[in-house]
């Protein structure tokens, strides 16, 4: 089963008013698709010509992309830093649910939390080394200074946000490998290596997962 979707979607041209029926990529895959990355770079996928009036037609609808890099796993581009990201979300579940089906055995080493960043931003972080920009982060204005993808803050806010989901993102990682485990040693090797399992927030955390697996670590959001 293909993990990145593509779907059917209405847009509505803000000059003339025309609405038009475009193919978009609602989901994307980078494991599966890695020529999509410097797709994403180019940044053209954010807006499209109206087919009526030929003005500029913005992308409202989120951006879903796993595995664009292995500490951020999960995102979801949207339009505007402002804009509701739990209602997003919402918008997005049935996309979510797909790619985690998709996903097969891969949705265990791929945890949460969905991480929020803009169109932008996404352009922009396609072309970075990630696991290098968040450790040197004092250093991120001068790095994109200037740059057409949009603003150092967005761009230093996703990184921040990163960094502070590490914890996290661990953590959904040691529950979904439990949820493997084939043997009281791998069991032990696993608690060993994860002690944070051992709470109780975890075995509330575990107790909802094992009931229901599909509500897998990808549903989460920081």
């Amino acid at each position: 089963m293909r993990i990145s979707v593509v779907g059917q979607i209405e847009q509505t041209c803000d000059s003339c008013g025309h609405v038009s029926s475009n193919k978009l990529w609602r989901a994307i895959d980078l494991v599966e698709r890695p020529q999509l990355r410097t797709w994403l770079a180019e940044g053209s996928w954010a807006s499209a010509p109206c087919s009526k009036c030929g003005a500029g037609v913005e992308r409202a609808e989120p951006l879903l992309v796993t595995r664009l890099d292995p500490i951020a796993p999960v995102l979801l581009a949207v339009s505007d830093e402002q804009q509701d990201f739990d209602k997003a979300v919402s918008k997005m579940q049935p996309v979510l649910l797909q790619v985690q089906h998709a996903l097969g055995r891969a949705r265990l080493s791929t945890p949460g939390p969905i991480l929020r960043l803009t169109f932008d931003v996404l352009a922009f972080a396609a072309t970075r080394d990630l696991a290098v920009d968040v450790k040197t982060l004092p250093s991120v204005d001068s790095i994109i200074e200037g740059s057409r993808h949009g603003s150092a803050e967005l761009y230093k806010l996703f990184l921040i946000r990163i960094r502070k989901s590490a914890d996290q993102r661990r953590f959904e990682l040691a529950l979904d490998q439990l949820l493997t485990v084939d043997g009281p040693a791998e069991f032990e090797r696993i608690l060993q290596t994860h002690p944070e399992l051992l709470s109780q927030a975890a075995r509330d955390e575990f107790s909802n997962r094992a009931a229901n697996v599909a509500a897998g670590p990808i549903m989460t959001t920081s």
